[in-house]
């Protein structure tokens, strides 16, 4: 087994969900503990560091599966007007 390196923290999260699966108050625990701080806090831009980290995560997961942006849009303009409704 390997050891040290880099991880994306969505990966460590998907990792982490995965092993305390039978526990779930030691999960809710842990991931709580790993979430960056500045969403923990109270603050004036609580909101816009709440959707960065939202955005972080959806990109992360677009880009796992090997799709783009524009790709994803796609999918979701039903009616193909250039619009989400």
């Amino acid at each position: 087994m390997e050891t040290g390196g880099w991880l994306n923290v969505f990966d460590l999260i998907e990792e982490l969900k995965i092993a305390l699966k039978d526990d779930k108050e030691i999960c809710e625990r842990v991931l709580t503990s790993i979430k960056p701080d500045i969403l923990l806090k109270k603050s004036d831009n609580q909101k816009r560091l709440s959707m960065d980290y939202s955005v972080l995560k959806v990109t992360t997961r677009i880009a796992k599966i090997g799709k783009t942006p524009t790709w994803i849009f796609e999918q979701i303009d039903f009616d193909k007007s250039g619009t989400c409704k």
